[in-house]
């Protein structure tokens, strides 16, 4: 590897901040609340392209690192520019999408879109999958409260949608029978959910076990929805490389 950080440059932007700690040239850099440089800290954070250099006007080279007030040189490529820059995590192959770390240097990109689900069940298995009908974090903000009432009829249970109270969060209730010998089953609550316009616009229920098995209360929010941003992505590697628990340089183009 090149002893230099531009590996292959199409634009030269360059610019000087102070810097907040110690950087090591190649590190990918944010502003902090001072307007100081620091390493990269949001993992799979949104990052705009900007890596120290090394001080070459001082004599330096790439593996001597800035300090707490030194002038850091920072590079900010444009698309199709080359960095030198620092790899963690697991290994890597050509091609392959780069993200932020989280301490300035970079992993694979593993961030994919993910759909929301809760799993309601009682000590036998049998219950409910609550899935949200579109992808992504919003997902997780849906509560589903299942509330037993002696006054609600079986095969008539009452949902209702509330999702105007707290902005971003809808919360659906089901009201069913839980009388003994006349409660309302699974399969019974499954079928208004899914029934309900207004719900249906936001999750699909599934019955989990038997389905005629009575349906019993819970309080829970669906979880795991995750959203993609692009601005996620760095670069891509150009080589394959597996850092080993170590911290390594590797060739990356800037997207």
């Amino acid at each position: 590897m090149a002893n230099t950080i531009k590996l292959k440059k199409y634009s030269d932007v360059i610019e000087e901040y102070v810097a907040a700690g110690t950087i090591t040239p190649g590190m990918l850099l944010v502003f902090d609340a001072n307007g100081k440089v620091a390493a990269h800290n949001a993992k799979g954070g949104s990052a705009f392209p900007m890596f120290a250099l090394e001080d070459e006007l001082q004599g330096k080279g790439i593996d001597d690192d800035y300090v707490a007030t030194n002038r850091v040189q920072c590079w900010i490529p444009g698309r199709g520019d080359q960095v030198n820059a620092l790899l963690t995590g697991s290994a890597v192959v050509k091609g392959q999408y780069l993200q932020s770390a989280g301490d300035g240097t970079l992993e694979a990109y593993t961030q994919a879109l993910a759909t929301a689900v809760l799993e309601l069940e009682d000590d036998a298995k049998n219950g409910f999958k609550i899935t949200a009908r579109n992808p992504g974090v919003a997902g997780n903000a849906i509560n589903i409260k299942l509330i037993g009432s002696d006054s609600a009829t079986a095969g008539s249970e009452v949902v209702a949608v509330d999702d105007t109270t707290k902005p971003g969060v809808v919360v659906i209730t089901c009201t069913f029978k839980n009388t003994s010998a006349a409660e309302s089953t699974i399969a019974q609550v499954v079928a208004a959910l899914n029934g309900s316009s207004d719900a249906a616009e936001y999750i699909f229920v599934e019955a989990v076990g038997t389905s005629s098995e009575a349906a019993f209360e819970a309080d829970a929010n669906l979880a795991g929805g995750a959203d993609v941003n692009p601005g996620m992505v760095v670069g891509q590697a150009l080589e394959a490389v597996n850092p080993a628990a170590a911290t390594v340089r590797l060739k990356v183009r800037i997207v």
